[in-house]
């Protein structure tokens, strides 16, 4: 008889930290849901500014913003959300001199 291959289940802490680095530095980050269940991760930089529109005009200077989706899609909102915790501090480590 064969024994089950237990699914390793990866379990992370919201991170707070990466979150409000987001945050203070105009990156937004959330899931976007693509089809039967299955998400992506959206990036929009100066989505916070822009209230998540593409485009708003903000004290007479029209902001441009671009949503980036991830490549990989994750079939369960608890997968998506722990990667999005990841990222937090990808964006971070990469943006952090702005």
């Amino acid at each position: 008889m064969r024994k089950k291959k237990e699914k390793k289940i990866r379990h992370l802490s919201f991170n707070a930290d990466g979150f409000k680095w987001c945050v203070d530095n105009d990156f937004q980050v959330y899931l976007v849901p693509i089809h039967m269940g299955r998400f992506k991760i959206a990036v929009r930089r100066g989505g916070i500014t822009t209230e998540g529109k593409d485009a708003l005009l903000v004290d007479g200077v029209y902001i441009q913003t671009t949503e980036v989706l991830s490549k990989s899609e994750y079939m369960s909102v608890n997968e998506a959300t722990i990667e999005m915790n990841l990222l937090y501090d990808k964006l971070k480590l990469k943006y952090k001199t702005l």
